[in-house]
C-alpha cells in the first residue's frame, strides 16, 4: 500500500468476510492488465468463524477460474489454510528448526492443505 501510495485503512478480504463489502468493491486494479490485488483489510481477529470460512470458500470458488493464482497469507490460521488448494510454510530464520518445520507441515496436512514447501524468511 505504501509503494503505490494507496493510503491506510484500505478495505479488503476481512471486510468481505464480515459481509460489509462486496468482492467486486475490494479489488484494486493495477496498471497491469494481468494483476489485481485484494488487500487483507482491517481485522484484529485471529480465527475465522464458520460463516467467515464459508464466505472465504465461496470467494475462492467464485474467483478460481478468473485467476492463475490466488495467494493468501494465512498466518497461523488453520481455517484459512484448509480452504486453500496448497500452501507454503513461512518460518522466520531465527525460529527455524527441522523438527518445527515438520510439525507445521503435519499441522497443515492434517487440515487438508497440501504443503508445497517451506520458505525460511529473514525478517
Amino acid at each position: 500500500m505504501g509503494k503505490y501510495r494507496l493510503g491506510k485503512n484500505l478495505e479488503g478480504l476481512c471486510e468481505y468476510l464480515d459481509g460489509t463489502q462486496d468482492d467486486d468493491k475490494i479489488r484494486c486494479l493495477t496498471n497491469r492488465s494481468d494483476l489485481n490485488i485484494i488487500f487483507s483489510g482491517e481485522s484484529s481477529r485471529q480465527t475465522l468463524s464458520q460463516n467467515d470460512e464459508d464466505r472465504l470458500r465461496k470467494f475462492l470458488d467464485d474467483n478460481m477460474d478468473d485467476y492463475d493464482y490466488i495467494i493468501l497469507e494465512a498466518g497461523k490460521s488453520a481455517e484459512v489454510a484448509r480452504n486453500c488448494r496448497a500452501s507454503l510454510v513461512l518460518i522466520d530464520d531465527s525460529e527455524y528448526s527441522p523438527r518445527d518445520a515438520r510439525e507445521k507441515i503435519e499441522f497443515y496436512d492434517n487440515e487438508g492443505c497440501l504443503v508445497l514447501g517451506v520458505v525460511i524468511t529473514n525478517a
